[in-house]
């Protein structure tokens, strides 16, 4: 893997889908690991991975689970941070 180094503002939308690209891309015992690090739940990340490849909208889909401990990190590593 290389690294690159980027100078300046990252725009929020490339941001936002290149961690899609990147979680989406995973296999899915890294998937987990990653959601495990995130302290989402076993039982949320197998509905994530079972959805994969993910999409904007994938927290409708989880329902009341969209709001488990861990999402909201979850969301971060994908989305990135919220503007504030």
């Amino acid at each position: 893997m290389s690294r690159i180094r980027l100078l300046g503002p990252i725009d929020p939308e490339a941001r936002r889908l290149a961690g899609y690209r990147w979680f989406n891309a995973l296999p899915e015992q890294q998937a987990a690991q990653t959601m495990t690090e995130a302290s989402v739940p076993a039982d949320v990340q197998s509905e994530i991975v079972r959805l994969r490849p993910l999409a904007e909208a994938w927290r409708d889909s989880l329902g009341k689970e969209a709001t488990s401990a861990g999402i909201a990190e979850f969301v971060t590593q994908l989305e990135g941070a919220p503007d504030s």
